[in-house]
């Protein structure tokens, strides 16, 4: 018997009250209170799903971090062209870096798959078909993550964003700076 069946199996298309029940004379339906104990039982056990949405990667984190404020600060206190160069130099290794481990933890993933789909060759089963799924797709996400190197490397991808937003930080707090400092024009607060 179907879920609906037993959960509307208790209400009757007439008048009557039946046993341990309600009748609603405006509809003409009575309803029985007693619910048989099977209808919500559940023999299957809960399996973990990590959602994609909150898993935060290193390569994101990495591009949430707040390089305009970062640029801002080192302008207004390191105005010089030497500082702003190694500092933006310094956020490309750093992108790289995150971009090699990333990579890292996907091969790593690859050989566990690898060993997975040895251990199970006997078995021909769905687990071979995804971890066969899951190794294309972490060569698929190398692959881009070795893009992006190549892309840093040329001043473009995705390391562009943190780049940029460094940069104009850096003006704007070299702007301020020479203004307070070297023009004297005071900034109101004092």
């Amino acid at each position: 018997m179907s879920i609906l069946k037993k959960l509307f199996s208790y209400i009757t298309p007439n008048n009557e009250i039946s046993r341990n029940g309600y009748n609603n004379s405006q509809t003409g339906y009575s309803m029985n209170y007693e619910i048989d104990e099977n209808t919500f039982s559940d023999n299957g056990h809960a399996e973990k799903v990590v959602i994609p949405e909150q898993c935060k990667t290193a390569l994101s984190m990495f591009l949430d971090i707040d390089f305009y404020l970062r640029g801002y600060n080192d302008g207004y206190d390191y105005a010089s062209a030497e500082v702003y160069n190694k500092i933006l130099e310094s956020i490309k290794i750093e992108f790289k870096i995150t971009i090699e481990k990333m990579i890292d933890k996907s091969l790593n993933e690859i050989a566990k798959l690898n060993e997975l789909i040895n251990n199970i060759k006997d078995l021909k089963s769905m687990s071979e078909v995804n971890a066969l799924n899951r190794i294309n797709e972490l060569n698929i996400q190398i692959q881009k993550l070795n893009e992006q190197k190549v892309l840093c490397d040329q001043n473009d991808g995705l390391v562009m964003k943190p780049v940029n937003m460094y940069k104009a930080g850096y003006e704007k707090g070299l702007y301020a700076y020479t203004q307070e400092k070297l023009l004297g024009i005071p900034s109101g607060l004092f």
